[in-house]
């Protein structure tokens, strides 16, 4: 299982089955350089609280978004700004994490 950054998640999500999961480092604010791991929690042996697969809870960290509504959060977000930097994919993913809802036109930094 490889370590990767947000930003490179999220500059391919093609590679990736919508049913896998993004977990995080828990960090109080995620970016672009935040490491992560993809895992599909169906295929991944459960860590001590019987939810987090053991390769996120040995590496601290914490559920972020799947890959299905992280498809849906960029989708939206090339509606409102086309071609956007990695930064700006980003902060749509964290406001989508943050409020369940899509970054709203205006908000991108």
């Amino acid at each position: 299982m490889k370590i990767e950054s947000l930003g490179e998640i999220l500059e391919d999500l093609s590679r990736f089955s919508w049913k896998e999961c993004v977990y995080i480092q828990d960090t109080i604010s995620p970016s672009v350089s935040t490491p992560c791991l993809v895992i599909n929690d169906d295929e991944a042996e459960l860590g001590s609280d019987d939810f987090t697969p053991i390769e996120a809870e040995k590496r601290g960290m914490v559920e972020f978004l799947s890959i299905h509504d992280l498809q849906g959060v960029l989708r939206n977000l090339e509606h409102i700004e086309p071609n956007s930097a990695p930064e700006i994919k980003c902060a749509a993913a964290v406001y989508y994490f943050e409020n369940d809802a899509f970054m709203p036109p205006g908000n991108a930094v």
